[in-house]
């Protein structure tokens, strides 16, 4: 027994469920050196050795597959419990460690046997371990979900968890990977303000940091930065490629330079370091510090040769020198330069790299439509270019030159002609507001009615501004009509003067969205926007806003805000309602009557039904109403009424739910009737 306890805790603390990131480079089985596998027995056994130190002795050297094959049938023929949690932890590491066999067999051998240590010693100390690392898992296997609620557990059942900064941090990692993104990064921001000197905030940062920047949140990576000192960016990988860019993206070009010198300085060895020393020459050009800059760039052409840092170089030096105002070199000889450099590199992203240069120097020399081939065949040849990204900014610009180039010579048929060239390459969400709208207003000049809309609406969604611009709104209209989209076209018209984002009508566009996530299917998100649109006031749209709140809450359960709701829309009369709203009192009055039914309140309910019927009887609903009035006089002790009311229904209802629950209502009336004669 004092074996098996040794054992356990040896696994336990040292170190044998800790490394959950990877395995370490001892961790190869017999099998993957060279050594055949030799099944173990019993006999095998030295005097005083058992079966699980043994398996101990084999799972220490590596053995992990002569480990498991001891461990398997031992875990279950084994009674006694300390050992039998002992094996199966034994048995789980070497699941997760042996490098033999599928990764994802192993990885599932793991979880079971996990999830078995789990359910049969619950009380165990390594169960938070355990679910910490099952919980790695199911995030590898993109499994988030299960993820998600084993990081939860841990948080929530051991709160004195040594690695609980860590499991907060692969918690909202996992939540940003499930797309509940808000959520997610709340739980990664809370690490460094619950955990201050824990060594993971360094890796929150960084993957902060890394999230604004890829969403050119630049000032906000900013603040982040600021949290951290400069050694901890030094000595961070990721880190110190990141601060001296979003320096530089910040146009402050001073620190980046100086901060890009001592990283190159420390690190001159590092695959980036190419990169880094033309990022100087970079800066010194855009500081027309142009003896400096070639002297960097001739520096970086020397100490990298044939890196990507290298070719950039000598691109950079063909554009300082055609900006040399002693010796300028023209624009020809820098073209010249540029072809000269493509037939050097041979195919391949180096190459990529000078077409992409090139088209960056025609696209700034205004040579803009030489330039959006050579994009175009830059994104065509080189899809996957890391400097993919970077070149989209400059390529986007250029291409909004040229269109509003166009633009001014009226040439809307040209620029029909290149939208349709590049549309492979642009999206509308990439398009300036400008540019989009001169893109859509050609569409509309030439006919072209169903990219113009498409567009159009695009603006309307996305830009302040266009909702302003009734020359806009007026074509998006049209189109509409010319398209047969008249409910769109109406729609755009009547609306023309309600697209402020901030004006009077601002609370009616939330109630229109409210109404559309409603009939989709989401009372969720209904409530929330008619919420925000009585909030922000509807000039009008309330009376819509109050019978959508009520549908919803109604839908979601909430009977008392339903019935607010829906008295709510009695309460505001018929003046100055759409013809859409002056429908909304009728149904308000329906609902309103079952949800005092469903209450219990038939007194109440009988009221509002019978005032239904009389203001609005051919109703699609009135026949329901009836039925449930029917329903109360029967309750009531007046089956007379009730059986008439029942006739009439059934004469001229077309339903056949409705007669099948009107004819059982009947049936059963007539038998208490006969029942009570009997009496």
């Amino acid at each position: 027994m004092r074996l098996i306890t040794g054992i356990f805790f040896l696994l336990v603390f040292a170190g044998v469920l800790l490394p959950f990131s990877g395995r370490p480079a001892w961790a190869a089985s017999e099998t993957e050196a060279g050594h055949p596998f030799v099944p173990v027995h019993e006999g095998d056994l030295r005097p005083g050795q058992d079966i699980l130190s043994l398996a101990y002795d084999h799972y220490r050297a590596g053995r992990f597959e002569k480990a498991a094959a001891l461990l398997e049938p031992f875990v279950e023929k084994v009674t006694d419990a300390r050992a039998k949690e002992a094996a199966l932890l034994l048995l789980s590491n070497c699941y997760y460690r042996r490098n033999a066999g599928d990764p994802k067999v192993n990885m599932q051998m793991t979880l079971k046997t996990d999830q078995k240590l789990l359910v049969l010693f619950p009380n165990s100390i390594v169960v938070p371990r355990t679910r910490y690392r099952m919980a790695g898992i199911y995030f590898r296997q993109k499994m988030f979900r299960q993820a998600i609620f084993q990081y939860r557990k841990i948080l929530h059942d051991f709160p004195g968890f040594p690695d609980s900064a860590s499991v907060m941090f692969d918690l909202g990692k996992s939540m940003v990977a499930a797309r509940r993104v808000k959520e997610g990064l709340k739980w990664i921001e809370n690490v460094p303000a619950q955990y201050p000197k824990d060594p993971v905030i360094i890796k929150v940062y960084a993957y902060l940091i890394r999230y604004d920047m890829n969403r050119k949140q630049y000032r906000r990576a900013l603040k982040r930065f600021a949290s951290l000192t400069t050694d901890q960016i030094m000595f961070h990988p990721g880190l110190r490629k990141m601060y001296p860019e979003l320096l530089y993206q910040l146009r402050r070009y001073n620190k980046a330079r100086n901060f890009f010198f001592k990283v190159l300085n420390v690190y001159p060895d590092d695959p980036d370091a190419s990169l880094w020393s033309v990022r100087i020459g970079d800066i010194y050009h855009l500081e027309n510090r142009n003896r400096d800059a070639l002297k960097i760039y001739y520096q970086t052409r020397e100490r990298f040769p044939g890196s990507e840092g290298a070719i950039l170089a000598r691109a950079g030096i063909l554009d300082v020198r055609n900006r040399d105002q002693a010796s300028p070199l023209s624009f020809k000889k820098v073209i010249e330069g540029y072809d000269k450099l493509l037939t050097e590199v041979p195919e391949g992203p180096l190459r990529g790299l000078v077409l992409m240069r090139k088209a960056i120097f025609l696209s700034r020399n205004h040579a803009l439509r030489e330039s959006l081939v050579l994009f175009h065949q830059f994104f065509s040849e080189y899809p996957e270019s890391p400097y993919r990204k970077q070149c989209e900014e400059i390529y986007r610009k250029a291409f909004d030159d040229r269109i509003i180039d166009l633009y001014k010579q009226s040439g809307y048929p040209e620029i029909v002609e290149l939208m349709q060239q590049h549309k492979h390459h642009l999206t509308l969400k990439r398009l300036s507001p400008g540019v989009l709208w001169k893109i859509a207003d050609s569409h509309y000049q030439v006919a072209f009615f169903h990219t113009a809309v498409s567009m159009m609406e695009e603006l309307v969604r996305v830009d302040a501004p266009a909702r302003k611009n009734q020359t806009l709104l007026f074509e998006l209209g049209e189109s509409h009509l010319e398209l047969g989209q008249i409910k769109q076209a109406m729609q755009v018209l009547q609306g023309l003067l309600k697209r402020f984002p901030k004006g009077p009508f601002a609370g009616d566009v939330y109630v229109l969205k409210g109404r559309q996530a409603f009939l989709t299917g989401d009372p969720g998100h209904a409530i929330a926007y008619c919420t925000t649109a009585l909030r922000k006031g509807c000039r009008r749209r309330s009376v819509e806003a109050y019978y959508f709140l009520g549908c919803a809450y109604r839908q979601t359960g909430n009977v008392r805000h339903a019935r607010r709701m829906f008295q709510k829309v009695l309460q505001q009369g018929s003046r100055n309602l759409s013809t859409w709203e002056r429908q909304l009192p009728q149904g308000a009055r329906f609902a309103l009557g079952d949800l005092l039914y469903d209450q219990g309140k038939k007194t109440e309910a009988m009221k509002v039904y019978q005032e239904a019927v009389q203001l609005y009887p051919g109703d699609q609903n009135a026949d329901w109403a009836r039925y449930r009035m029917a329903l109360i006089q029967s309750d009531r002790g007046n089956p007379e009424a009730a059986l008439t009311t029942l006739e009439g229904i059934r004469r001229e209802s077309n339903e056949d739910l409705l007669g099948l629950l009107i004819r059982t209502a009947i049936g059963e009336i007539r038998w208490h009737q006969k029942v009570a004669k009997v009496l």
